[in-house]
């Protein structure tokens, strides 16, 4: 509990300063707060992992292993994500094609660069 009490207080603040850090001195346009909230999220989750100490080797078997359950899920939402991120992302310009065609892609092309970076990486992490 005290780790979860010690993250509340902690991740907002650490939220508002990103958002200032990169909308304010870094001058990114971020409509809708995306990139800032998804960005933020992913490195401060991975941090807080890692500070928490967590090892693989110290959590059961049985929490470990996969079921037919929890992979099917896995793979039904990856295949929302892939079906539809990409044409919410454009929704929020819906006045302008031209914008929507580039965001899909660019969204696309964000997932595609995320997976070969995951498949290219997962070797590095999972040793043996």
């Amino acid at each position: 509990p005290s780790q979860i009490l010690f993250m509340c207080f902690v991740e907002p603040f650490l939220v508002i300063v990103n958002r200032n850090t990169v909308v304010d001195e870094c001058h990114v346009s971020d409509p809708g707060n995306s990139l800032i909230v998804h960005a933020f999220g992913a490195f401060f989750g991975i941090a807080y992992a890692c500070g928490m100490g967590v090892k693989a080797k110290r959590i059961p078997t049985e929490h470990r292993n996969t079921t037919y359950l929890s992979d099917m899920g896995a793979m039904i939402g990856t295949v929302v994500l892939w079906v539809f991120w990409p044409s919410f992302n454009g929704a929020l310009f819906y006045d302008d094609v031209t914008l929507q065609g580039r965001i899909v892609m660019n969204t696309y092309l964000a997932i595609c660069a995320s997976c070969v970076t995951a498949f290219a990486t997962s070797p590095l992490a999972h040793r043996g």
